[in-house]
């Protein structure tokens, strides 16, 4: 999330109450990305799983943000091609941090069977 003073993308007035959301929003997604490290070295699914939860949450309230931003305020175009992008790399994680879940998931039924 990228903040300029009073303003910042996916939310154009920013007021004291978003710090306490963006902090929580912030901190999640450091904490997940820290347990998809640890997982991915460990090869724990579970773990890797908490990551595409938490970043699918944050995920959907941007697009929600983002929605917001168009409906409530007037947004400058440069701001909603940057949202779009943030969005677009945030999508791509998820299809790539969850194909690999895919893998994981597929490589622990292979060894039960085994």
């Amino acid at each position: 999330m990228a903040i300029h003073g009073q303003q910042c993308f996916f939310i154009s007035a920013k007021g004291k109450s978003w710090d306490i959301v963006q902090a929580i929003i912030l901190a999640s997604g450091i904490i997940a990305s820290i347990l998809l490290i640890y997982g991915s070295l460990k090869e724990n699914r579970c773990l890797v799983l908490v990551w595409v939860v938490v970043f699918l949450i944050i995920f959907i309230s941007y697009v929600i943000l983002v929605v917001l931003d168009v409906l409530f305020y007037e947004t400058r175009t440069i701001i909603l091609i940057i949202q779009g992008c943030i969005l677009a790399i945030m999508l791509y994680s998820l299809m790539v941090v969850h194909s690999y879940y895919n893998v994981l998931r597929e490589a622990s039924t292979d060894a039960v069977q085994i």
